[in-house]
């Protein structure tokens, strides 16, 4: 494995990527779900680091929160905005 593949790869693989101490601390990302902040800033600027278009952070995607100290994606109903629910898809992607 190539060294950008093998550094990809370490950052996917490290489970702190969900931790949170509040819901500033979390982002949604389209590839990754809601993940922390700091890890997604720092690992977007790996070569080879992939993202997506729409996924987790579409128009339906509401604010990620903290609970638990871990980062929880939610998203709005499209038939009705005020309804938020959690996205299951979308917390701890890739575990």
């Amino acid at each position: 494995m190539n060294s950008e593949k093998a550094a990809v790869a370490a950052a996917l693989s490290d489970t702190t990527r969900f931790d949170c101490a509040a819901d500033a601390d979390c982002l949604n990302s389209c590839e990754h779900g809601a993940v922390n902040a700091n890890w997604y800033r720092e690992s977007e600027k790996l070569p080879g680091f992939v993202e997506c278009e729409d996924g987790c952070s579409n128009q339906i995607s509401a604010p990620p929160r903290c609970e638990g100290g871990t980062c929880v994606a939610y998203q709005f109903d499209p038939k009705d905005s005020s309804t938020i629910t959690k996205s299951d898809y979308c917390t701890r992607k890739g575990t």
